[in-house]
């Protein structure tokens, strides 16, 4: 299934147990991801899925490191 090799390649990339991951774990907030480290994961799934990333515009995601975007995130999330 593809949802399971994303979350495998999310936790070999990150160094994540598998089951830290969920469908509902955010990148930046849950799991901590941001930047140089999301685009590694990025670039795995386009390796295994043969993924179009031309038109992926990172930046509107992601921004450029370091990130303290995540902490006012998880205000807002509480």
């Amino acid at each position: 299934m593809i949802r399971d090799k994303v979350v495998e390649i999310i936790s070999q990339e990150m160094n994540l147990p598998i089951e830290s991951i969920s469908m509902d774990s955010t990148f930046l907030v849950d799991l901590n991801i941001d930047g140089d480290d999301a685009w590694e994961v990025f670039e795995r799934c386009y390796e295994q899925f043969n993924l179009d990333l031309c038109n992926l515009k990172f930046t509107d995601y992601f921004s450029s490191e370091p990130c303290y975007k995540g902490a006012f995130y998880m205000f807002r999330k509480l």
